[in-house]
C-alpha cells in the first residue's frame, strides 16, 4: 500500500494520465501535489 502523501499523488497523476491523456497535462504533481491535496 502507498500511504505518503507523495506516494499517492504520484499514483493518482499516473492512473489520471493513463485514464485520459488531457489530465497529464492538467495536473503538474511537482509544482502543486502538495499544495492541491
Amino acid at each position: 500500500a502507498c500511504n505518503t502523501a507523495t506516494c499517492v499523488t504520484h499514483r493518482l497523476a499516473d492512473f489520471l494520465s493513463r485514464s485520459g491523456g488531457m489530465a497529464k497535462n492538467n495536473f503538474v504533481p511537482t509544482n502543486v501535489g502538495s499544495k492541491a491535496f
